[in-house]
C-alpha cells in the first residue's frame, strides 16, 4: 500500500532536498520516506530508554506473561 501526503516545506528545506536528491540520485520521496524512518526509530528509541529509566527506577513494573494468561482465562 501506498499512502501519499502533502507537505509544505521552508524554501531552504525544499532547496536542500532537491539537492541531496540530485547529487545521491535518489527520488525526492524516497529521500523523505528514508528520512522519516530514521526519525521514527529515533524515536521509538528514546521511547524505550524513557520505560527503562521508569522501569529501573521503580516508577513503573512488568506483570510476567503467565499472570495475564491466567486473568484473560488462556491457561
Amino acid at each position: 500500500m501506498v499512502g501519499k501526503i502533502n507537505v509544505t516545506l521552508s524554501e531552504e528545506v525544499a532547496e536542500e532536498l532537491d539537492r541531496l536528491s540530485k547529487e545521491i540520485g535518489i527520488k525526492k520521496s524516497k529521500l523523505i520516506e528514508k528520512a522519516i524512518i530514521f526519525y521514527l526509530n529515533h524515536l521509538d528509541l528514546k521511547i524505550v530508554e524513557e520505560r527503562l529509566k521508569k522501569l529501573e527506577s521503580g516508577e513503573t513494573y512488568t506483570i510476567p506473561a503467565e499472570k495475564v494468561y491466567e486473568e484473560l482465562g488462556l491457561i
